[in-house]
Parts: C-alpha cells; sequence; structure tokens
C-alpha cells in the first residue's frame, strides 16, 4: 500500500502520540480551511477522534470553520467590496 501524501507528521500520528504521552483533552482547529467538507469533517470528526480516544483521550472538539458564521458567509458571497 502507498504512503498517503500530504504534511507531515500525520495527524492521525500525532493525536496517537499526544495521547500515549498523557495529553487527554484536544481542540482541533483546521485553520487552512475556510468551508467545511465532509471528507474533513469525517476524518477528523470521526476518524482521528476515535483513534485519539482509543489511545486514551478523553476529548477531541473540532472547531467549526469559518462557513459556520453567518458573517463570514454573507462577505463571501457578497465579496470584499461590500
Amino acid at each position: 500500500m502507498d504512503q498517503p501524501r500530504g504534511s507531515k507528521p500525520y495527524l492521525h500520528e500525532s493525536l496517537v502520540q499526544a495521547a500515549d504521552a498523557g495529553i487527554r483533552k484536544v481542540l482541533l482547529v483546521c485553520p487552512s480551511f475556510t468551508a467545511d467538507c465532509l471528507e474533513t469533517l469525517h476524518e477528523n470528526g470521526i476518524e482521528n477522534k476515535a483513534n485519539f480516544l482509543a489511545h486514551g483521550g478523553q476529548t477531541l472538539d473540532l472547531v467549526p470553520a469559518l462557513n459556520d458564521d453567518a458573517e463570514f458567509a454573507q462577505y463571501i458571497a457578497l465579496g470584499s467590496n461590500s
């Protein structure tokens, strides 16, 4: 199986290391995403969370993307000139 591409360290590996080091609570922010996508929500909100909890973590909360904010959505819809 080919290795996944992307920036290292991979989040799932970092979360396991954090749990193994005794970190029990994580607040996860994805600043490069201004809009939610199902892949990111599933990967971080379900898969990575489950992996972290399975290794001893207690909570992993995902901060909503900027599109969750009405003012930001309006700014994008109307453009920066409004």
